[in-house]
C-alpha cells in the first residue's frame, strides 16, 4: 500500500489535509480493507483520529508538529493489519492555544478530533 498525504505542509487548524492509502495489493479473500488514521506521539502512542472505516481516504485539519508523524493502520478481513506512517509539516496558527490543545488530546477527545481543535481557538 501507499500512503500519500497532500499538501505536505500547511497551517494547523487551518490547512485541510488529504490522506489517501492507494494501490493496496490483496487478494479477494481478504478484502474489505479496514482503515484508521491517527497522529504517532513521541512515545509512539497513537492519537487515533476516527474510527476505523472502509473508506481509504479522510480529508482533516491537523494540530501544529514539525514534523507530525501520521499513521494509517490497514487491516483485512482476517484480522491481519500493517502500520504505514508518514510525516507533515504543520505550522503553528498564532490563534491557537497549544495548552488547550495538549489537554483535549490527552483527554482521548480524538474520535472528534477537528470539533475538538476548534474548541480551542482563541477568538
Amino acid at each position: 500500500c501507499i500512503f500519500e498525504i497532500f499538501p505536505s505542509q500547511g497551517e494547523a487548524l487551518k490547512t485541510e489535509f488529504e490522506l489517501k492509502v492507494k494501490s493496496c495489493a490483496v487478494t479477494a479473500e481478504r478484502r474489505p480493507l479496514r482503515y484508521q488514521f491517527g497522529i504517532e506521539r513521541d512515545d509512539e502512542s497513537i492519537i487515533w483520529l476516527m474510527a476505523p472505516s472502509l473508506n481509504n481516504q479522510a480529508t482533516i485539519l491537523l494540530p501544529p508538529g514539525e514534523p507530525l508523524r501520521i499513521v494509517v493502520q490497514i487491516q483485512d478481513s482476517t484480522g491481519v493489519y500493517v502500520f504505514i506512517k508518514n510525516e507533515v509539516t504543520v505550522a503553528n496558527n498564532s490563534r491557537l492555544n497549544l495548552t488547550k490543545i495538549q489537554t483535549s488530546v490527552e483527554s482521548d477527545i480524538a474520535f472528534d478530533w477537528p470539533s475538538a481543535l476548534r474548541q480551542v481557538l482563541v477568538t
